[in-house]
């Protein structure tokens, strides 16, 4: 009897999951031993920041519903970005954070993978065709871009898992299916990205239903599984209720719920220039770019660094439609892909104007390159089915006869575009960015480079099919191939996508804080470093020099956001849901044609210092604070209003133009009268006042003080026998209230932003508290819904296990 070898069986089964495991460790081998972190574009502007906020609250053991650091105060919790109730999140709680940050990029990229390979191996693909399918998804420009967006790589990560639970469960139809369908859509919608979420539901139900048509259940069936996915759908709506509620809540609070303008939302379109970069790599190693990363080709600065799908993809696509048994499936997913393709080109088509006018919804969601995904996903699909079909049959003349004319016209290309240096200088001074412009010869080397390694990675697959239909290599052996050359192609293309810099790069105190009060900007006023007009910004492109110093002196002068690593109330930090009072404030800013009013709208928002590279116009209202340590020029705002203060009287304006226009009218002074929304008191009387004459400034002003300022909480100290109004610069939103001496008392929106208070005569505390109720409603869903799961799922277990044990 032959006695089989279990560690070689072993290590058949496992060499796709070990070599992917091991592939992501590689790639990622700086980030994984924390020699270097992530800087490439939102990673150090935006998601650094954010995760070390979450980082310190879990490890106060608080669940940070609001913050103080973005604009003049944001939910946290509410921005599904924020991940606080993500599972894999919680890892901030127990590592220090650049370990659990990095770690947590790693495992989402390698999850991608493995679960990339599980739904291959799902669809009825061998290990070789799945492992293909893995690969492609994995280090495909799509997935690979996405290191620098982490929520969207998070959500991404779970996009193939989603498919696969939806697959098991119409397999299997058990309850353990229903139980892990349900986990893996909660994850996926936790996640971060509700666009990618959308987008995986989307391709989970075109497998589905693919599913459902090979089986041709009957009418009792399909009731069977309508019923399931039904029980997971509330199953997952109630857990993901703790999060869900707040966000709706501050969506319809954010500039979305009334929808974003077509400008916001056709932005970072796909250039059809580009989409040669779907089989030629571009260039990343650009040291004299802001990112560190471009396409050679076309203008404007990318959402997705790469799109590249590989070099053997129009090779397995061929071989995909060539297969019978799969045909079907290749010309839909085929089609998912080309009309993934013409939405993300914008508005350079008629298909994207078209849906935004006609598809509700639609408007909601920005950057047409997003909507790669669905190209991104169908050729993965059509990888693991090209491998698959190139490996059941021996190529025939046709099989051939393509790759052959596949190669002739890559040589073609690179032949011609040897030849044709006067014309490559043309067509770059067409469609060139200003890289090409500035150095044609850069350019002309790149793409040598490129369509070189393209004509080699398309012989060397050719050459292999031919040896195999000839029989002078085996199976094994074009499966050997296969793999090695799709791997190389993809991980070589992408290994510059995404830069790191040291630790300390993010560790340094950034030089600007030396030079203003931390204390003051921390509790009583507040920093901005952002362009607004003709206050120019701090995070300038400069040509010719490294990334290196571009990143350094962005984050010595304070880009925005840093603010919420350094607990510094940084006025201009922004939120990818941003409320519409921050929204507002910012568009106001652009559109005011006087400098005067500008600073006086900064002055209102209790800014006391400005940062500017290039200078500003003062107007009177500011004076310049010297240094010769950072670039550019601070500014001290003359007569800030701090954070609190009390004002003797109170206007009411029936609408939010008449008050904006009142505070920000030339004769206004807000330290005598908060302008409020809304009808006066039923008595028509304003409150008493303090002062001799009504609408004087007192002269002890502000007349309060902050003695604590939380996340969550602030309180004020009242000075005197004050009446009046308390106004706290902070922006007003569902859920805060207020205790005057322990006695609840309204809050009203003061000055267009803000919130109000009315003063008694002998009140002495005012304490402003944000209690969710959005929050605490979704709270007792999720932990009802979750009770319940749990019990219904072990009664379920508790009855199997009984029904195993009857003789």
């Amino acid at each position: 009897m032959r006695v089989r070898n279990p560690g070689r069986r072993t290590w058949v089964t496992a060499w796709p999951w070990v070599t992917l495991g091991l592939l992501g460790a590689a790639y990622l081998w700086e980030i994984l031993s924390l020699n270097g972190i992530p800087v490439a574009r939102d990673i150090q502007m935006f998601f650094v920041p954010q995760k070390h906020l979450l980082w310190e609250a879990l490890h106060r053991g608080e669940v940070p519903l609001w913050t103080p650091y973005i604009g003049n105060g944001s939910p946290f919790l509410a921005n599904v970005q924020s991940g606080v109730f993500y599972p894999p999140n919680w890892l901030y709680a127990a590592l220090p954070f650049f370990p659990a940050f990095n770690l947590l990029i790693v495992v989402h990229f390698v999850l991608g993978g493995l679960f990339a390979f599980a739904l291959a191996r799902r669809l009825g693909l061998d290990r070789v065709p799945a492992y293909v399918a893995a690969v492609s998804w994995m280090f495909g420009g799509y997935f690979a871009s996405l290191l620098n967006l982490l929520n969207a790589l998070q959500a991404a990560a779970w996009a193939p898992a989603v498919a696969w639970a939806v697959l098991r469960l119409l397999d299997e139809g058990d309850r353990r299916s229903i139980a892990i369908l349900v986990l893996v859509v909660t994850g996926s919608a936790l996640a971060g990205e509700p666009q990618t979420f959308l987008f995986s539901l989307g391709a989970a139900a075109v497998l589905g239903l693919f599913r459902l048509v090979e089986r041709r259940p009957d009418g009792a069936e399909l009731t069977r599984v309508g019923a399931r996915l039904a029980l997971a759908g509330i199953a997952v709506a109630g857990l993901v209720s703790v999060q869900l509620l707040p966000t709706l809540e501050m969506f319809r609070e954010s500039s979305r719920g009334a929808g974003l303008t077509y400008g916001e939302v056709a932005a970072f379109a796909l250039h059809p220039i580009r989409l040669i970069h779907l089989l030629v790599p571009a260039d990343y190693r650009d040291p004299e770019y802001a990112f560190g990363v471009r396409s050679v080709i076309g203008p404007g600065d990318p959402w997705l660094f790469s799109v590249y799908l590989g070099a053997l993809a129009p090779l397995l696509l061929w071989s995909a439609w060539r297969s019978r048994r799969r045909r079907a499936r290749t010309a839909v997913w085929t089609a998912v892909a080309l009309g993934s393709l013409l939405i993300a080109l914008g508005d350079h088509t008629p298909v994207f104007p078209f849906l935004f006018d006609h598809v509700p919804g639609f408007g909601s969601f920005r950057f047409p390159e997003k909507y790669l995904f669905g190209t991104a996903f169908a050729s993965m699909l059509i990888a693991g089915w090209g491998t698959e079909s190139a490996l059941e049959r021996s190529p025939d003349r046709a099989d051939l006869a393509f790759g052959l004319a596949y190669v002739a016209l890559t040589a073609a290309a690179l032949t011609l575009f040897l030849l044709g240096r006067d014309q490559v200088h043309e067509y770059a001074l067409r469609h060139g960015n200003d890289r090409m412009l500035v150095d044609v010869g850069y350019a002309y080397r790149v793409w040598a480079r490129k369509l070189a390694g393209l004509v080699v990675l398309v012989a060397l697959a050719v050459t292999g099919m031919w040896l195999h239909r000839r029989g002078l290599i085996r199976r094994a052996g074009l499966a050997a191939l296969l793999c090695l050359l799709v791997t190389a192609d993809l991980v070589v293309a992408h290994r510059d996508l995404n830069p790191v810099v040291e630790p300390s790069f993010y560790e340094s105190e950034p030089l600007l804080f030396r030079h203003v009060p931390l204390e003051e900007v921390r509790r009583d006023y507040r920093l901005r470093v952002s362009r607004f007009d003709s206050l120019a910004g701090t995070m300038p492109v400069i040509r010719g020099v490294s990334l290196a110093v571009h990143k350094r002196v962005w984050q010595q002068i304070v880009a925005p956001n840093i603010g919420q690593y350094w607990d510094v109330l940084q006025q201009d930090a922004w939120d990818a849901i941003k409320l519409a009072r921050i929204r507002d404030e910012r568009d106001i800013l652009r559109i005011l044609p006087e400098p005067e009013r500008r600073w006086a709208l900064l002055r209102l928002h209790s800014v006391k210092y400005v940062h500017s590279l290039l200078g500003a116009e003062t107007a009177g209202a500011a004076v310049e604070i010297p240094s010769d340590s950072i670039p550019g020029t601070l500014y001290r705002i003359e007569r800030p209003l701090p954070r609190a203060y009390v004002v003797p009287r109170a206007r009411w304006l029936p609408d939010n133009v008449a008050v904006i226009n009142e505070v920000l009218s030339p004769g206004f002074d807000p330290r005598a009268t908060v302008v409020l929304e809304g009808d006066p008191p039923p008595d028509g009387a304003a409150p008493p006042t303090d002062t001799a004459a009504a609408g004087t400034t007192p002269p002890d002003f502000p007349g309060a003080r902050i003695s604590f300022a939380g996340d969550d909480e602030v309180r004020v100290r009242v000075d005197g026998d004050r009446t009046g109004y308390l106004v706290l610069t902070d922006n007003q939103y569902p859920g805060w209230g207020a205790e005057v001496d322990g006695e609840p008392r309204p809050v009203e929106l003061a000055n267009f932003f803000f919130r109000a208070v009315e003063l008694h005569p002998g009140d002495r505390e005012v304490v402003f508290r944000y209690r969710s109720r959005a929050f605490e409603r979704g709270r007792w869903v999720s932990g009802i819904t979750l009770v319940l799961a749990l019990l219904a799922f072990a009664v379920a277990e508790a009855r199997a296990a009984r029904g195993r044990h009857i003789p």
